[in-house]
């Protein structure tokens, strides 16, 4: 019976041929419709002030007048803009905005309105945006550019369109500092004539870049309790379902650490190595268990219980030892059976090779150890060949009692010295063993 379990374990090892919490982010847009909160008329309203560079031209008609001062280049952009909540899911808010544009020579103010887009991430602290707009844009000269020509002809006023991108970055549930980058195109030019010559300066656009502080309105309820328990009261609450027992943010959120996306509440594996992909515990997943997680894997299809370095390949050698009762040699007589499927990997990896060398114990004459060396890996070898394995790959080998890993002045010795020796190696790469590893 011992032999029949010994004689399957073998084949079946040898040669079978065989985020995630439950918690619900809510962004900031769709708190009135989640949490039955009522939404402010105004969003947010942000006062701006940053450099500004104009885009002008010139043009010389039969010459052009002469003593003409160069239009200023170089100024600050002064904005104030209110946005305005337009519905729970609105993916576009509306918002007027009054800009001043301040050179040495002359003043631009803009009014315009337009619309908002704000990209909703999970980090509640970085709100990035995209707006538009449409306006008008008058000039106010200053000083005449030039003090011996008439002005014929100045417009003070043109068609205005604005475009914006930018940041928000929140210090609070309300205050935040504002990066953007302003675009503002208009056409607005002025004709100065004299002794029949002409000269034409033409404001173009400009470019503002802006820092300002921005004040988000919170939404009201008339009753602010706190519906999850989680110490974040209901309007100031970004995450209305935490989970009982969560720890949170300022905003109500539950906190990720490691931001694997699986919350500290579960999260088994605190800290997690950036960017590795996690199971529903959070922690880094290994798909092919062979010890070294996805995100360093090269060889992520490893076959299950092979040997494998740091990366997670199989080492280009590796060995294993299969012991035997005493003076046997079929394969139902081993007393050790290998942890992995050697035809299978064999299979798998063709280009390996395999080598067996047989020993045996000093027990009895040198001959016939010899003898039940050379049987046992010779068995070994045609059982490969029977399960597949072309006989070009298997080298076989016998030592008998010479040659043991140990000395045979023990039973525990002997017992050990009644094996097989199998190596997996290539030929095509340089020999690396497990300890070199």
């Amino acid at each position: 019976m011992t032999k029949t379990l010994l004689t399957f374990s073998l084949l079946c090892a040898l040669s079978s041929s065989s985020l995630f919490s439950n918690e619900t982010r809510i962004p900031y847009d769709e708190l009135g419709k989640k949490s039955q909160k009522i939404l402010p008329v105004v969003d947010t309203l942000s006062l701006k002030l940053g450099y500004a560079n104009a885009f002008t031209n010139r043009t010389d008609d039969k010459g052009g007048v002469s003593n003409i001062k160069e239009l200023d280049t170089s100024g600050y952009n002064f904005a104030l803009r209110a946005v305005f909540n337009n519905g729970n899911d609105a993916l576009l808010k509306p918002y007027i905005d009054f800009s001043s544009i301040i050179y040495e020579d002359r003043n631009f103010y803009i009014p315009s309105v337009g619309l908002r887009h704000d990209f909703t991430l999970d980090e509640k602290w970085i709100e990035p945006y995209l707006s538009f707009g449409a306006g008008l844009a008058y000039m106010n000269r200053k000083t005449s550019p030039v003090s011996t020509a008439e002005a014929l002809d100045e417009n003070t006023y043109s068609a205005n369109l604005t475009l914006e991108g930018g940041v928000d970055f929140y210090l609070n549930k309300n205050w935040a500092l504002d990066l953007s980058l302003r675009y503002d195109s208009y056409n607005i030019e002025t004709v100065i004539g004299g002794y029949y010559k002409l000269t034409t300066l033409e404001d173009q656009s400009s470019m503002s870049a802006m820092l300002g502080l921005v004040y988000r309105f919170g939404a009201t309820t008339s009753t602010d309790g706190d519906d999850d328990a989680d110490g974040v009261l209901n309007s100031q609450d970004y995450c209305i379902n935490t989970p009982l027992g969560s720890d949170v943010d300022s905003y109500g959120c539950s906190l990720d650490d490691d931001f694997d996306g699986v919350i500290n509440l579960y999260d088994e594996c605190k800290e997690t190595i950036a960017g590795a992909p996690v199971d529903e515990k959070g922690c880094a997943t290994d798909r092919d268990r062979d010890g070294v997680i996805t995100l360093y894997d090269r060889c992520p299809g490893t076959l299950e219980n092979a040997p494998v370095t740091e990366c997670g390949c199989v080492p280009y050698k590796f060995d294993f030892a299969l012991n035997y009762d005493y003076n046997k040699f079929k394969i139902e007589d081993m007393l050790q059976v290998p942890n992995f499927n050697t035809v299978e990997f064999l299979q798998q990896y063709p280009k390996y090779k395999v080598r067996i060398t047989g020993f045996a114990d000093a027990k009895g004459s040198s001959k016939n150890n010899t003898e039940v060396s050379r049987r046992r890996a010779i068995a070994t070898r045609n059982f490969l060949i029977n399960k597949g394995i072309d006989k070009s790959r298997i080298q076989v080998n016998y030592r008998g009692d010479k040659e043991t890993l140990f000395d045979n002045l023990t039973e525990e010795h002997r017992a050990k010295n009644r094996n097989i020796f199998v190596e997996f190696y290539r030929e095509d790469k340089r020999m690396i063993t497990l300890k070199d590893r």
